[in-house]
């Protein structure tokens, strides 16, 4: 999968002061999971580049939905799929869509104002 685009992701959150973690490209849905639970995660941010991708977004969500260690854990989505359909957020099981980096960044925010300290 190209990464690009999810990685200047946390590069805008970086900027606004968050603290992120970019797990890569392909990386298991267990792997996620472990991640957001060591790291405390706040927010999820997942992309994907092409609709064939969908069902492993929606997998992902699912395992981490399942996981009682990431009750409080909100999921963003993005990326070319959700921009031809925007209501397809919902249908994958995420709390939400950013349409860009800086819609990334003001819906986290959003979800949990003074998370990230101001730069």
């Amino acid at each position: 999968m190209d990464d690009l685009g999810a990685r200047m992701v946390g590069d805008f959150f970086e900027m606004a002061g968050w603290d992120s973690y970019f797990c890569g490209a392909n990386t298991p849905s267990d792997a996620v999971v472990q991640s957001a639970v060591e790291r405390s995660a706040d927010v999820l941010a997942v992309s994907a580049t092409m609709g064939f991708h969908l069902h492993a977004v929606q997998e992902l969500i699912e395992r981490v939905r399942a996981d009682p260690r990431c009750a409080r854990l909100r999921i963003m989505v993005g990326g070319r799929p959700f921009s031809v359909d925007p209501a397809l957020w919902r249908t994958v099981g995420a709390d939400g869509l950013a349409a860009d980096a800086d819609a990334a960044v003001a819906l986290a925010d959003g979800w949990l104002p003074g998370v990230a300290p101001t730069p």
